[in-house]
């Protein structure tokens, strides 16, 4: 899929599969990719409802195939290091689901 997109070099089409994660940041929306980051012209919820996508926070969904590492921690969360090294945290809220899309169950 392929969505529009801008950076500083301007507007542009950004395939999903190249999508890291996926971040809110007051009222924009920001896809990270191995390169570069990009502003999105729709909302957090619109990625989330998509194939291969998941909230793992308030603000960030990420891509479940970019997932390198998971590991518990002994605070009720789960640190995910993705393929570029990125460190991000599935917090409390969303263990459950994230737990769930992981086993093959719904979202």
């Amino acid at each position: 899929m392929i969505i529009k997109a801008s950076n500083h070099r301007g507007k542009t089409e950004l395939h999903l599969n190249d999508v890291l994660f996926v971040h809110a940041l007051d009222d924009d929306v920001f896809a990270n990719t191995l390169e570069e980051q990009y502003k999105l012209g729709i909302k957090l919820y619109d990625i989330e409802t998509l194939e291969k996508f998941i909230r793992i926070n308030k603000s960030v969904v990420i891509n479940i195939t970019k997932i390198k590492d998971a590991s518990p921690l002994f605070n009720s969360k789960i640190r995910l290091v993705l393929t570029d090294g990125t460190t991000l945290y599935v917090n409390r809220t969303y263990i459950k689901s994230f737990k769930a899309y992981l086993t093959g169950g719904a979202k």
